[in-house]
């Protein structure tokens, strides 16, 4: 048999949950108060009250607003501000993403000719930015890579004109522009595959550096000793100087601090030495090197045609010294074949078919937070 519910004191009624919570005085702390003893609503408050429309029940699509700003519609889209450069969405009060910001300098005078450099290397199909020289996708956070993204100068020693390429590619085009460096390359592939090797092919117009001071060599003397005793330079045959296996003129170039390559580089000397034209022959060009003038991108050097292995020390000219960088006698050649193949053929750049085995070089990243 169904049991009457039991009447409630009026202390019970003031307990029990009731639509109280929406009066004024709920809201000021009388949250428990029966509306019926609190007296009669204010007639604005019940306007309100009944011109209110029930909420529709929310599905598990519809956003919950949390919090004190309620959530937009699914149908209405943000507007949220893109990257100037790829047009992903930026950062607070920012122009650019913080991937692209990671690439440009602290000082925003700066950023003009970068951010035109990088809008123009970035591709959206392949989610990075591309090298202006290779077309390679360059990584942006392995500083030690020879892949690492980096700006260069068409023109060096001019403001403005930037591209983006790859550390490898900016270390061995060096102090050269576009059209020289372009024009050297494919003449060097031409030279390996077997034709002869053209001193004038480029006229280096902005070559400014210099590879140091050498040592001053000790003046020759006629006599070296009782008897009227010569010897002879043990590189070019000429007159050796007082207690020394070569003449001043090699031993200019022989004498290093580092004295476990002297005997090296004297090999490296006699095996270049040409008699016929007088001259130190370049292992990789076979051009007669300059001497004298330090300045000169054909300045006589030494090379490791193995970093780092002092057994592989050959003569070299100081433009094919500084584009071989950190590879090997192999690895340089292949670089450079493969170079000359995407620019004549216009064919992709095949990043497989060149290696950088020994590559030791680093560039300090930017660091942004």
């Amino acid at each position: 048999m169904p049991v009457a519910p039991a009447a409630c004191s009026v202390q019970e009624q003031a307990r029990a949950p009731s639509p109280a919570h929406s009066t004024p005085m709920a809201r000021q702390g009388f949250s428990n108060a029966n509306p019926e003893l609190l007296g009669p609503r204010p007639l604005h408050r019940a306007a309100e009250a009944t011109s209110q429309k029930p909420n529709p029940p929310q599905s598990a699509s519809t956003p919950v607003a949390s919090g004190r700003f309620p959530m937009p519609h699914p149908s209405k889209s943000i507007r949220y501000p893109k990257c100037v450069i790829c047009g992903k969405v930026a950062r607070h009060r920012s122009l650019y993403c913080a991937r692209c910001f990671g690439q440009l300098p602290r000082s925003p005078f700066e950023r003009g000719p970068m951010v035109k450099a990088l809008k123009e290397a970035w591709s959206s199909r392949h989610g990075g930015f591309l090298c202006h020289y290779t077309g390679v996708k360059l990584d942006e956070n392995d500083s030690h890579s020879p892949w690492y993204l980096t700006f260069d100068h068409r023109t060096p020693h001019t403001k403005g004109d930037l591209v983006v390429a790859a550390f490898a590619i900016n270390v061995m085009k060096s102090e050269l522009s576009e059209d020289e460096f372009v024009k050297f390359i494919k003449h060097a592939a031409e030279h390996f595959a077997g034709k002869p090797f053209n001193r004038e092919i480029i006229p280096f117009d902005s070559w400014t550096r210099n590879p140091g001071p050498k040592p001053k060599p000790l003046k020759a003397g006629k006599d070296h000793g009782k008897g009227g005793y010569s010897r002879e330079c043990v590189v070019c045959g000429g007159v050796a100087l007082l207690h020394s296996m070569c003449c001043a003129r090699c031993r200019g170039f022989a004498l290093t601090n580092k004295y476990k390559e002297i005997k090296a580089r004297r090999v490296a000397l006699k095996l270049a030495w040409s008699k016929k034209d007088n001259g130190f022959l370049c292992y990789y060009s076979g051009m007669v090197l300059e001497e004298k003038e330090t300045r000169s991108p054909w300045y006589l050097t030494f090379d490791h045609r193995v970093p780092k292995d002092k057994a592989t020390i050959v003569v070299s000219s100081f433009i094919f010294n500084v584009m071989k960088t950190d590879t090997t006698e192999v690895e340089f050649k292949a670089f450079v074949k493969e170079l000359a193949r995407h620019w004549n053929r216009s064919l992709p750049f095949r990043k497989k078919k060149v290696e950088f085995t020994l590559w030791h070089r680093v560039i300090r990243p930017k660091k942004r937070k």
